[in-house]
């Protein structure tokens, strides 16, 4: 059963469901980010914990398999360089930048996502795509507060805006090589991230941790990336064989259980226009799912 769930190909309405609930877990990383700051692991370190500790355990199962594809070896480099750079291009802008407008302008993302794949998979994004997308991005927009005092842009905003498209470039590869295999896609992804986010480290200039520090923290950054490596495995592999236009439109999950998380567990208090637009995220997965396919045609 998970070996169908990890590798197979499911029907294209299951596979938004998985898309919706694997990717909402990310809402929660906070958590354990929060959790490894207390212990003084700050900042890009403990993004850093969080892409370096599955790399190991992922050679371990995955090189071999991409041995086996050795003539795919672009792909991979590229999928985990975009996808690598993206994920440490958010965290960035995270760290150095306003949250919520690098939170709104990585979801961006599927709107980069259709105009890739129209261009690059030969898809056909009707009316109907552009409506969901454009709900998606209200609701994102409405979640976050973001209102006419805060469209001013600054420097570090590119950091959201980029990541967001070059996760699309790297989830429109996905697509374009459904052969290139699922675990050898993740581990050239979370190899590239570690690399990337050591970059910005030296960039940046963030001390690095103490030892006192590693030794608390070694075991919730295990935990964590226990918890989400299935989650980035099966996005990987759903990316595959269905449109990264809808895959980044299901995305927005994540903006959906941060929101409630930190309802439930900091005592945040929602105003109406945030609980709007949780309904409206929630209007564009029902929207992805259940829209008669031919508005998402990629033939």
């Amino acid at each position: 059963m998970l070996t169908a769930l990890f590798f197979a190909q499911l029907p294209t309405r299951y596979a938004l469901l998985v898309v919706f609930l694997a990717t909402s877990i990310w809402g929660v990383l906070w958590i354990p980010l929060r959790w490894l700051d207390a212990i003084g692991i700050h900042g890009l370190w403990a993004s850093f914990t969080f892409v370096a500790v599955p790399v190991l355990p992922l050679c371990y199962f995955g090189w071999h398999r991409i041995v086996a594809r050795l003539h795919l070896w672009r792909v991979y480099l590229l999928v985990g360089g975009f996808i690598g750079a993206g994920f440490c291009l958010y965290c960035t802008g995270l760290i150095v930048g306003s949250v919520s407008r690098t939170v709104l302008l990585f979801y961006l993302t599927p709107i980069w996502a259709s105009i890739l794949g129209i261009l690059f998979l030969r898809e056909r994004a009707r009316l109907g795509r552009w409506l969901v997308n454009a709900l998606g991005v209200v609701g994102c927009g409405l979640v976050l507060g973001i209102s006419g005092a805060h469209l001013t842009l600054m420097a570090s905003d590119a950091l959201g805006f980029f990541s967001g498209v070059v996760w699309a470039l790297g989830m429109v590869l996905m697509r374009r090589f459904p052969d290139a295999d699922a675990l050898g896609l993740v581990l050239s992804q979370y190899m590239m991230g570690t690399l990337l986010i050591l970059a910005a480290l030296a960039v940046i200039g963030t001390p690095a941790p103490t030892w006192e520090a590693w030794q608390q923290g070694w075991l919730i950054a295990a935990i964590t990336a226990a918890v989400f490596l299935p989650s980035m495995m099966l996005i990987s592999r759903i990316s595959q064989y269905v449109s990264p236009g809808l895959v980044g439109l299901l995305m927005l999950s994540e903006v959906l259980l941060a929101m409630l998380s930190a309802m439930l567990l900091l005592g945040e208090r929602l105003t109406g226009a945030q609980w709007v637009g949780a309904g409206c995220i929630l209007l564009t997965a029902l929207a992805a799912a259940f829209l008669p396919e031919q508005h998402y045609s990629d033939e």
